[in-house]
């Protein structure tokens, strides 16, 4: 404590004793604990705060991670569901396949379209327009249309 030992600790307290007096010594001595105490307290309090406060970031850190894996884990599960629809629109009408069984079609199948066409489903466009092929030299789409390049 302040590297004050016994021998200075009591010549202090002496000193106290003639300079105070022995009446208000006490209540000094009193006093003194009660702001020691409440310093501690308060000091405490702080500490205690301060641990909630990163519990909390922790936990709030916790649950962005877990509802950004669970966020991607359902896209996946949504393209691979929109992967088996797509796949499922080909598959004969008298048999539905099963989730996660691979669709296998047989030469006596109709075409898409006219199964499309006898559930009521007007054929999506599926080939890219001649424009992206002939500007990019592939079936992919371009990923900025050549107007918005020469803009840009």
């Amino acid at each position: 404590m302040f590297g004050i030992g016994m021998p200075e600790l009591m010549v202090i307290l002496v000193i106290a004793l003639i300079v105070i007096g022995p009446a208000k010594l006490p209540e000094l001595a009193r006093s003194l604990g009660k702001t020691l105490a409440e310093f501690k307290r308060a000091t405490d309090d702080f500490k205690w705060k301060m641990e909630e406060e990163a519990r909390a970031l922790d936990e709030k850190e916790r649950i962005a991670k877990e509802v950004a894996a669970r966020e991607q884990a359902l896209k996946t599960q949504t393209e691979a569901a929109a992967g088996t629809e797509t796949a499922q629109g080909v598959a004969s009408a008298g048999a539905a396949p099963v989730v996660g069984e691979p669709v296998q079609a047989h030469a006596a199948d109709a075409a898409p379209e006219s199964i499309l066409s006898k559930i009521g489903i007007t054929p999506v466009q599926v080939q890219p327009p001649a424009s992206t092929v002939a500007a990019t030299g592939s079936a992919e789409p371009a990923a900025t249309p050549p107007a918005e390049k020469a803009q840009g």
